[in-house]
């Protein structure tokens, strides 16, 4: 058997084995194996007309609209972002990041999908921008585990501790 044939099944080992054990960690009422995917979603805070959506606008739409969807394994962090807008103009605005560690589902899909129209809608605006990460990401909630079979070649791996 070659290296790589080794290397892929000693892989898809880990990636089930962790997958199982987050499983039995979030305790779902069955330990299967699913894709996880990291998703961030950026919530714009200007509002036409000059004004903003305020920390405690923006805490209600979560405990409200995101927190029922995905009551667990999400991050919220402020930030400042710019992007050109249906005219051309450049927006530069406070911004909110809400970082989601879902399963790869239909149901999941629509949750979002709703949460971005629940927010454009309530807040009038132009777009929510959504990223996905469904490229082997590793999730551990323990400090011990080595998420990365390390080679001898040195990668570029992006670790984000929250």
């Amino acid at each position: 058997m070659s290296k790589k044939n080794i290397f892929n099944k000693i892989t898809t080992a880990l990636a089930t084995s962790t997958a199982l054990s987050l499983a039995l960690i979030v305790d779902l009422p069955k330990a299967k194996a699913f894709s996880l995917i990291q998703e961030d979603l950026f919530f714009g805070r200007n509002i036409a007309g000059g004004q903003e959506v305020s920390q405690s606008e923006f805490q209600a739409f979560v405990n409200g609209v995101i927190t029922p969807r995905f009551p667990s394994d999400l991050t919220i962090f402020d930030a400042n972002g710019q992007f050109l807008d249906s005219t051309g103009k450049l927006i530069e605005e406070p911004a909110k990041v809400v970082t989601l560690f879902r399963e790869d589902t239909p149901t999941n899909e629509v949750s979002i999908s709703e949460i971005v129209r629940a927010y454009r809608k309530q807040f009038n605006q132009e777009s929510v921008l959504q990223v996905a990460n469904f490229d082997e990401l590793a999730v551990s909630f323990d400090s011990g585990e080595d998420l990365f079979n390390n080679s001898s070649v040195p990668k570029l791996i992006q670790t984000d501790l929250f």
